[in-house]
């Protein structure tokens, strides 16, 4: 039943698709973070699931910061779908914004250390307060 009700301890919510909500769900946990940002994973993106994403928002208390994370680059991802579909859902006092890899002509780096650095960058921006 807890699930159901207003979430109005948590201050941001995770919206994601695909393996990088493992991710998310290991990372909140090292940061100790489970009690203040919820993650909802989004497995059909089309057609774009608008009753979920109206039941999932009007848990959340007004003000409360709404992020969709992707691991894909920005130009490559579910984003471009997805972002003006969220902007119908939102109130004037919840905001939607991106957090992911910048937008690149090639889908991989090519540099395992700038693949870790990027990973790093979004993890950390995903779970900035």
């Amino acid at each position: 039943k807890q699930w159901y009700q207003r979430r109005v301890a948590i201050t941001a919510g995770i919206l994601c698709s695909g393996k990088v909500y493992y991710d998310l769900l290991e990372e909140r946990a090292n940061r100790g973070l489970e009690d203040s940002i919820a993650i909802t994973r989004i497995e059909q993106i089309n057609p774009f699931p608008h009753a979920l994403i109206d039941s999932e928002l009007n848990r959340y208390a007004p003000g409360t910061q709404i992020s969709w994370v992707q691991e894909e680059h920005k130009n490559a991802g579910a984003w471009t779908h997805v972002k003006p579909r969220l902007e119908n859902h939102l109130t004037g006092d919840i905001h939607c914004g991106y957090h992911g890899r910048e937008p690149a002509a090639s889908a991989a780096t090519g540099n395992k250390k700038l693949h870790k650095t990027e990973y790093k960058k979004m993890m950390d921006d995903s779970f900035a307060l």
